[in-house]
């Protein structure tokens, strides 16, 4: 019989010898903490009387609902992103999913939401380049905030508009007048990396409850 191949002394002899290269479950579990951890957050704000809030829901129609009032919502879209991937842009995918869920809301339960927001650990693009300027979500949704109408938008709000629909080709039926409306609902927020979001919520967060506060910062 031929000999038996050498191993490598680099090569683990165990299926639990060493780590995996690409852990997708533990990345998964990460994303879930981060999106749970921010639910604490609108908790914490709203026991502070910082956010109007009754009640906050994770995972029913949406990443997270914070209720207003009976019938009165905002919607959270919470993202994470790796550093080296860059920043957000209006074709990104994740943003365009994001953008989605907000407009299927709108249609589904019209008059219900105060607000959307898009939040996520990475920037979003902000550029001046004669390339770029059309792709930047926080312009586009400033722009629409400031005008009445799709009519009114600018020729390079106008251009963001067009992009944006084009990615949203799964559903053809969506208007420029629809995806406005959300537009001018849509807020960011920036937030820490996900290595570090769990102390950020402890040290500038949960002090913000009495019952949590300690006599000095540690």
């Amino acid at each position: 019989m031929p000999d038996e191949p050498p191993q490598s002394s680099s090569q683990s002899t165990s299926p639990v010898g060493q780590l995996p290269a690409h852990d997708y479950g533990a990345e998964t579990l990460r994303n879930y903490r981060y999106q749970s951890a921010y639910a604490v957050v609108l908790l914490v704000a709203a026991a502070a009387k910082k956010k109007n809030y009754m009640a906050v829901w994770c995972e029913q129609e949406d990443d997270i609902l914070a209720q207003i009032a009976e019938n009165s919502f905002d919607s959270y879209q919470v993202k994470t992103r790796k550093p080296e991937l860059g920043e957000w842009r209006l074709t990104t995918d994740a943003f365009v999913s994001a953008i989605k869920v907000f407009l299927r809301l709108d249609a589904q339960y019209p008059d219900c939401f105060q607000h959307f927001n898009f939040v996520s650990n990475a920037e979003c693009l902000d550029s001046d380049a004669e390339d770029k300027t059309h792709l930047c979500p926080k312009r586009l949704a400033v722009g629409a905030k400031t005008r009445s109408s799709v009519a009114e938008l600018s020729a390079i709000e106008t251009k963001g508009v067009q992009v944006l629909l084009a990615e949203i080709k799964t559903d053809p039926a969506t208007t420029p007048e629809a995806l406005f409306k959300v537009l001018q609902r849509l807020g960011f927020v920036k937030t820490p990396e996900r290595e570090s979001f769990i102390a950020e919520l402890a040290q500038n967060h949960l002090r913000e409850l009495e019952w949590c506060r300690l006599p000095q910062p540690r």
